[in-house]
């Protein structure tokens, strides 16, 4: 039996394995740092960063001593949130 690695099928299941794992570990929610540049940002988070998709096929290419595998991934939805708040000019 002849096993034949597709570079879609391949990456597609990686990056499936990587949205578990990051929703598994919350990697998927991060804490942004709080900003003051003449309004205060404060209290944000960006959500999303586990929408991991192939895009466009990957490719596979076989070296005598390893192989290459080149894809790009895209991430969509991706969102930050801030809560702000004015200075008082003094």
């Amino acid at each position: 039996m002849i096993f034949v690695l597709q570079p879609n099928d391949y990456m597609d299941n990686l990056l499936q394995n990587a949205r578990t794992t990051m929703r598994e570990r919350g990697l998927n929610n991060v804490k942004l740092p709080d900003q003051n540049h003449g309004v205060v940002l404060y209290d944000g988070k960006m959500t999303g960063l586990d929408n991991l998709f192939r895009s466009g096929d990957a490719l596979l290419e076989a070296e005598t001593d390893h192989f290459l595998l080149s894809f790009a991934i895209e991430a969509n939805n991706i969102k930050a949130n801030y809560w702000w708040k004015k200075q008082r000019l003094k």
